[in-house]
């Protein structure tokens, strides 16, 4: 495994998003490198925001994101599957809701490979995403 997840601090700008919202959770880590400690990315899930994401009552919503220069090396894949395994293990979470961008479908594969499936549904939520970009929409499902 290259990376490790560290739960102990949430990244600066995501606290700067969520503390104003009311959001104190500790449901947000950041993505490390093991062999150095660096920083390069950020994984969570959190309570689904109001937005035009088709979440269910109570489903939280996904999100991770990696510095380019670590792009396509397993990296968010490999964290998205522990801190699914996380989930899974402490929580009685019934299904995440997430999306990527269409012309992102790296990360699509990512939500895929761990598990989440297309919802056949788009969102376009500029409140959400700061953009008018499509997203497609994806749900993991628990087994419990």
């Amino acid at each position: 495994m290259m990376t490790q997840l560290h739960f102990s601090n949430m990244l600066p700008t995501l606290m700067s998003v969520l503390v104003p919202a009311g959001l104190r959770i500790n449901t947000n880590w950041a993505i490390e490198l093991k062999a150095t400690g660096e920083a390069i990315g950020a994984i969570g899930y959190l309570p689904a925001p109001e937005s035009e994401l088709p979440a269910r009552e109570g489903e939280p919503l996904v999100g991770y994101w990696v510095g380019k220069p670590y792009w396509n090396q397993g990296i968010c894949t490999e964290a998205l599957a522990v801190m699914l395994e996380h989930i899974r293990k402490t929580t009685d979470i019934k299904s995440l809701i997430s999306s990527h961008y269409f012309d992102n479908p790296a990360s699509g594969k990512v939500m895929e490979k761990c598990g989440f499936k297309p919802t056949g549904e788009t969102c376009i939520d500029e409140k959400l995403t700061g953009t008018t970009k499509p997203t497609r929409v994806m749900r993991l499902e628990f087994r419990r």
